[in-house]
């Protein structure tokens, strides 16, 4: 191939864009940068792989942005459940962002917000983006490679067989040990120990809409 071709690979933040794009590099050599500019955290170590040269002409730019370009685009949108999604938000800017208020009132303004809705608007109906759930991501490598596969050819309409690439770290575990607060927990279902009653009521005020139509149903908290 001699043109690069260029693709989103869009998500709310904290929906697990980096993990993909660890996956995505190591096991399709595939171009990975992001719209933002600069790294602040993948630039050394065994993450170090953004400056890494797609290997097949293929470029899957990462996004958080809640508005896709003019047109019809291609790539990748990564959803997770928004509970979860939200708590690790508020952790991230406690832990990242220098943030002081308690967790909770951080908590509660994410919950408030409309952006979590807004951002799965946008970018929701368009058949050539593939959506893959973070929740299958972390299950193991081999499957997040599996359904990382099919989401590729749905998106740029080809296939590329997946094949190892050595020299980088992309299982959670991992790069969970290598920077505890970038790669804080991932754990499926967080929210039910993190997240009180009341925000959560509010959290399906304010999104359940959105959470049904991504296929999220409320179900019962554990332990209730």
């Amino acid at each position: 191939m001699n043109a690069t071709e260029t693709y989103h690979l869009a998500s709310f933040p904290r929906s697990g864009n980096t993990l993909v794009r660890l996956l995505l590099a190591k096991y399709f050599g595939v171009s990975v940068p992001s719209s933002f500019g600069r790294e602040n955290i993948l630039d050394s170590g065994s993450t170090g792989f953004l400056n890494r040269q797609a290997v097949r002409g293929v470029v899957f730019l990462k996004t958080h942005l809640a508005a896709p370009p003019v047109g019809e685009p291609r790539g990748i949108l990564i959803i997770r459940d928004g509970r979860d999604t939200l708590v690790s938000v508020a952790h991230y800017n406690q832990d990242r962002d220098g943030d002081k208020r308690p967790f909770i009132d951080i908590l509660w303004e994410k919950v408030r917000g409309p952006e979590y809705t807004q951002h799965h608007l946008c970018w929701l109906g368009f058949s050539r983006m593939a959506i893959v759930r973070y929740e299958d991501l972390v299950r193991s490598e081999e499957e997040a490679v599996s359904v990382l596969d099919m989401a590729i050819e749905k998106a740029t309409g080809r296939r590329m067989a997946p094949f190892p690439r050595d020299g980088i770290v992309s299982d959670f575990e991992s790069l969970h040990r290598e920077n505890r607060k970038f790669f804080r927990r991932g754990i499926v279902g967080s929210w039910h120990t993190e997240m009180p009653d009341e925000i959560e009521d509010c959290f399906w005020k304010n999104h359940g809409e959105m959470m049904l139509r991504l296929g999220y149903p409320r179900g019962e908290r554990k332990g209730s």
